[in-house]
C-alpha cells in the first residue's frame, strides 16, 4: 500500500533570509497604511495611528533584544516562536506569511511583537542555539 501522508519539505532558505524576511514583513509600511475612509471620525483614525506607534516601539524594544545574536540562531528562534502564530514561516514557498485577524493595520506588529517575544523566551530557553 503506498504511503499517503504528505511530508513537509525542510526549509531551504538561509538564515539571513528568514531573518530578513521577517523584517520586512513586520516593518513593511504598506501592511500598516491606514486608510481614513475606513474611520467615521478623526477620533478614531488617530487612536488606531497612535496604537500602531506604540506597537512599533514595542516591537523595537523587544527586536533590539534578538537581533544582536546570529543570524542562524534568530533564525531558529524565530522559526520555533511562530509555530502556531498567525505570523509564520512557510516553508514551501520560502516567505513569511500573515493572516488576518480583523484589521491587519492595527495587528501586524503586535503579532510581530508576540512571535519575537517568544524567540526571546526560547533562546533563553536554550541557550545552546
Amino acid at each position: 500500500m503506498p504511503n499517503t501522508t504528505q511530508q513537509t519539505q525542510p526549509s531551504t532558505a538561509t538564515p539571513a533570509e528568514i531573518v530578513n524576511g521577517f523584517k520586512s514583513m513586520a516593518y513593511s509600511r504598506s501592511m500598516v497604511r491606514l486608510d481614513f475612509r475606513d474611520y467615521g471620525e478623526r477620533e478614531s483614525y488617530l487612536q488606531d495611528r497612535n496604537r500602531i506607534r506604540r506597537q512599533t516601539r514595542l516591537l523595537d524594544k523587544a527586536t533590539r533584544e534578538l537581533f544582536w545574536r546570529s543570524d542562524a540562531s534568530v533564525a531558529t528562534a524565530l522559526l520555533n516562536a511562530s509555530k502556531g502564530e498567525r505570523l509564520n514561516f512557510d516553508a514551501t514557498h520560502q516567505k513569511w506569511n500573515y493572516t488576518t485577524g480583523q484589521y491587519t493595520p492595527t495587528e501586524i506588529r503586535f503579532e510581530a511583537y508576540r512571535v519575537v517575544c517568544n524567540a526571546v523566551h526560547y533562546l533563553k530557553n536554550n541557550p545552546s542555539v
